[in-house]
C-alpha cells in the first residue's frame, strides 16, 4: 500500500489566497504563526493535498504523472512563489502481499519532478496485516 501527499509552503507565502485563487481541494491549509499540536507556532504558510491510498507500488507514477499533467495550470502559478514544493511517499512494507515493495523511477518522471521543482521524499512504514485468527473449538469450557 502506498499514501501520497503533495504540499507546498513557506515562510512568505499567502497559502489561503493561492488555494482560493486556483479552488483547490487541500486537506490541510495552515497560515504562519497558527498554532501546532505540540504547541509550537508554524513558521511559514502552506497548505497539502493527499492523493487516494494505493493498493500497489505500480500505480504510484502513474497516479503523480496524471496528477502533474491535470494541475500545470496552478503549479505554474506555483512555480513563481517563494515555496518548497514537496512530494511524499509513504509505502508500507512487510504485508505478504507486499513484502518488500519497490518504487521504480524512470528519468522522465523524475525529470517531470525537477522541470516542475518538487521535491521527492520516500518513507517505510512497517506494518503487521496479520489478523490472528482466534480458534474458539479449542478453548477449555
Amino acid at each position: 500500500m502506498a499514501f501520497i501527499l503533495f504540499s507546498a509552503f513557506g515562510p512568505d507565502f499567502s497559502a489561503s489566497d493561492f488555494v482560493s485563487k486556483h479552488g483547490l481541494k487541500t486537506d490541510s491549509t495552515w497560515s504562519k504563526g497558527q498554532p501546532l499540536r505540540s504547541r509550537n507556532l508554524h513558521k511559514d504558510a502552506g497548505f497539502s493535498l493527499n492523493f487516494d491510498e494505493v493498493q500497489t507500488t505500480n500505480e504510484v507514477v502513474p497516479l503523480i504523472e496524471t496528477f502533474l499533467k491535470e494541475s500545470q495550470g496552478w503549479l505554474a502559478d506555483l512555480r513563481e512563489q517563494p515555496v518548497v514544493r514537496l512530494l511524499h511517499l509513504g509505502v508500507t512494507v512487510g504485508e505478504e502481499s507486499s513484502f518488500a515493495p519497490c518504487l521504480e523511477f524512470c528519468v522522465s518522471f523524475l525529470k517531470l519532478l525537477v522541470d516542475e521543482r518538487i521535491e521527492l521524499h520516500v518513507s517505510a512504514y512497517p506494518t503487521n496485516d496479520t489478523d490472528e485468527q482466534i480458534d474458539t473449538s479449542r478453548q477449555q469450557p
